[in-house]
């Protein structure tokens, strides 16, 4: 914990001494071409991190916002070997307040399917729903 930085004290706490649950939910994906190649991807999404007791008893936790990943794919294809492979055209971690968020993301690649926390790194309530597929304008 020494060399943790201030703003991920959180994250330490939250992994460490608590219950903590995440209702991450992307909400709408849509794609618009900017030029050959290109395409503005907005994200509507929520989340809300939760603490849980050990009797399962969950309240929601008042906090200014945690570190998220926000994530856009390409199709998923197959590699020489045959295996499934997800294509991320985009990753980064954003500090997510609690509620509903939009961002919009501009991409080189088409968009497939886009959301919050999309690799699942977090304990999620219903983690089938942090991604949403994208439609194209």
């Amino acid at each position: 914990a020494a060399k943790t930085p201030d703003s991920l004290m959180y994250y330490l706490d939250d992994t460490w001494n608590k219950i903590t649950l995440y209702d991450n939910k992307t909400e709408s994906v849509t794609a618009k071409k900017i030029s050959e190649g290109e395409y503005d991807v907005t994200i509507k999404f929520s989340s809300q991190k939760l603490y849980a007791d050990g009797s399962g008893m969950e309240t929601n936790a008042n906090y200014a916002g945690d570190y998220i990943d926000i994530g856009i794919f390409a199709a998923d294809d197959q590699d020489a070997e045959g295996k499934d492979r997800v294509n991320p055209l985009y990753l980064q971690k954003y500090k997510i307040k609690p509620g509903e968020s939009t961002l919009t993301i501009r991409v080189k690649g088409e968009p497939a399917k886009a959301g919050i926390d999309p690799l699942n790194k977090l304990i999620d309530r219903l983690p089938d729903d942090n991604t949403a597929t994208v439609d194209l304008e």
